[in-house]
């Protein structure tokens, strides 16, 4: 059941490039932002590695 809503700005283009993944894949926006609140809590952390580009490691 759906308890909430979430509401976040984005930009326009972003979000209709997300969008257009998303269909390929067979999911709408909800479902993949509550698959990665769902991974967000499975690990404990972001599901993916948070890095600056070209940036040296110690």
């Amino acid at each position: 059941m759906k308890e909430t809503t979430v509401r976040a700005r984005v930009d326009s283009e972003l979000k209709a490039e997300a969008e257009e993944v998303f269909k390929q894949l067979g999911l709408t926006t909800s479902l993949a932002i509550t698959l990665y609140l769902k991974q967000v809590v499975l690990r404990q952390g972001l599901p993916f590695a948070v890095e600056i580009p070209g940036a040296e490691s110690d």
